[in-house]
């Protein structure tokens, strides 16, 4: 992350290339990107401490396990900054590509016009789920390190830990969040229950079976806060490093050798 956010203070000087090839303050924005992501991450970092100290808080005693509700809200907060870091890093391996010359070399892409630089419309920003539809123009574009730049990014995405962590959000923020193990009344379970007394008599009956949840109950809820978010987490620095080895490489290319990542 350290690195990453000198690479955006210095980010002026990428500037220089627009005067041989690519469009003003494009390049610029390569960069800033970075240092947001970097930003994002160490936000991440920072979350994960402060869930560890409520987690011994909560097992020494001064903390009530009610406080669980504290770990769910940080836990939840770590998965959207790392979120948001991987849709950062397909849209700054995206616009890298938009750099080159030539883009999209004749592929079928989902945009085939150079998004503006700095811009917040939402039309200019692709989900991360959509980098792999540019891997046949990374191939096409002849420079292997756009296909290396766009494939650290698409192996992140493919990887069981992401997939996990976009569930989690998915249920929590897409569907039926399920309230914490704090709380008694209605929850989602079925209460029906139908007993047959005779062949082709079937009776129904509504049993509230709604208790206080026991401590095992919240333990295991506890236990699983942060879980999925936690090890994309521990994954994100090694993908940070390959994906910055790959731009490196990558800027050198299409400067015809005018450009890296370390100038």
């Amino acid at each position: 992350c350290k690195t990453w956010h000198h690479v955006r203070v210095v980010g002026n000087f990428w500037e220089l290339n627009a005067v041989h090839m690519g469009r003003p303050d494009s390049w610029r924005e390569i960069p800033v990107l970075m240092g947001s992501v970097a930003e994002a991450a160490l936000l991440a970092g920072s979350v994960e401490v402060e869930i560890e100290c409520l987690r011994r808080a909560i097992a020494a005693g001064p903390l009530p396990v009610q406080y669980g509700l504290a770990v769910r809200f940080f836990a939840e907060a770590q998965g959207q900054l790392l979120l948001g870091c991987g849709h950062r890093l397909a849209n700054i391996a995206l616009r890298v590509m938009m750099l080159a010359n030539g883009y999209p070399w004749g592929a079928s892409v989902g945009y085939a016009q150079p998004f503006p630089p700095n811009s917040d419309n939402r039309d200019d920003w692709i989900p991360m789920s959509d980098l792999h539809k540019y891997q046949t123009a990374a191939t096409a574009s002849g420079h292997p390190s756009l296909t290396a730049l766009v494939s650290v990014v698409v192996d992140l995405w493919s990887s069981a830990e992401w997939k996990a962590l976009e569930d989690q959000r998915a249920m929590d923020f897409h569907r039926a969040r399920q309230e914490s193990p704090f709380v008694v009344g209605a929850r989602r379970t079925g209460v029906w229950k139908t007993t047959t007394p005779a062949p082709g008599v079937t009776h129904g009956s509504l049993e509230d079976d709604d208790e206080d949840p026991t401590a095992a109950e919240i333990r295991a809820w506890s236990d699983q806060l942060g879980v999925a978010s936690r090890a994309v987490l521990v994954g994100l620095p090694p993908v940070m490093v390959s994906f910055s080895a790959a731009l490196s490489t990558t800027m050198s290319e299409v400067t015809v050798g005018s450009f890296s990542l370390g100038d």
